[in-house]
This record gives C-alpha cells, structure tokens and sequence, in this order.
C-alpha cells in the first residue's frame, strides 16, 4: 500500500513508485529520501517490473539503477531487444559486476550477431559498444562491417571508440582498418 503524506495544505495524498522516482534525479537531499522511502516499499520490485514493461520504462530504469536492484536484471535482459532508445541497455551497463558480466555481454553478442543486429536500435547499439571495447569483447568481422555500413554516425562514431578501446586498452588491432575506411 502506498504511503499517505501531508501536502502543504494538509490533505493527505498517496507517495506511489513513481512520484518517488521522479525526486531520485534531484538535489542530494531529495535523492536521499526518495532512496530511503523506495526502499521501505515492499512492492517495489513487483511494481518495476511492470514498470519495465509499459510507458514508465524510464523511471523504472532510474529507481532500479539508483537501487542497484540486481534481481531484476532477467527482466532487463529479456526486454533488452525491445529497447528503443538504449536507456534499458545503459541501464544494464551500469549494474554490470563481475559476477553477472558473461550473462550480459552474451545477451549482446547475440543482439549483436549478424542475424540479429538489424532489429536493435541505434540507442542499443550505441550503449553495447561501449563495454565491448572496454572489456575488451572481439566482435565478429560480419558485425563490424554491418555497423561499419551503418548509415548513422553515431553508431559510426561508437564503433571508432569501441577500436580505439580495443587498441589502445587490449592491444588488438583486428579491426584498424576501420578508422581509414570511414
């Protein structure tokens, strides 16, 4: 049940998920307490999930990252090829650990793989990149010439960094062609 507050004219209102969720991206003092009143709701993890899967993905996103609510992160894989715009693959990205690493980057290499890769967004794309390169993930030559030929620059663009990444960090240099022939 969600918690009854006092607004400043005395009526009471419901604090539900999302109103909580909106103050997670204020000053530090709103933050807290919106973090410590999340955290009291023993719904929460039932009421993101839904979250996830309807117009409230974004908010979700937020509490879950804020929350680092690791046993979601099934959710977030299975509706990581329904990502439109990448905030639920960024999201992945900043609950990656050690322990759950392999379960998500062979979610993306699969997204990634040349039967696959036209039905992720741009967004998605973008965000997977960038923890390829820097653990240091080889991608298949098929998958660098499909993003290669990709007509967007950003995805053009997070390929140069995912290269880079891989020389400079790993010392592979498979794919040094690339930044001569875009």
């Amino acid at each position: 049940m969600a918690k009854q507050n006092r607004t400043p004219s005395g009526r009471t209102q419901s604090t539900n998920w999302k109103v909580l969720a909106r103050k997670v991206g204020q000053s530090e003092d709103f933050r807290a307490g919106a973090i410590r009143e999340l955290r009291r709701m023993g719904s929460l993890s039932k009421d993101l999930r839904e979250g996830l899967r309807n117009s409230d993905r974004p908010l979700a996103l937020e509490v879950i990252s804020a929350l680092e609510i690791k046993s979601l992160i099934p959710d977030m894989l299975e509706l990581v090829p329904t990502d439109s715009n990448g905030f639920l693959t960024l999201g992945l990205n900043s609950m990656m650990t050690e322990k759950n690493q392999k379960q998500i980057i062979d979610t993306y290499l699969n997204l990634l793989d040349s039967k696959n890769i036209g039905a992720v967004s741009n967004g998605s794309l973008m965000a997977m990149l960038e923890p390829m390169g820097r653990l240091g993930v080889r991608l298949p030559r098929t998958t660098i010439q499909q993003l290669k030929a990709n007509e967007s620059p950003e995805i053009r663009s997070s390929l140069l960094y995912y290269v880079r990444m891989m020389v400079l960090r790993h010392r592979v240099r498979d794919n040094v062609e690339v930044v001569n022939e875009l």
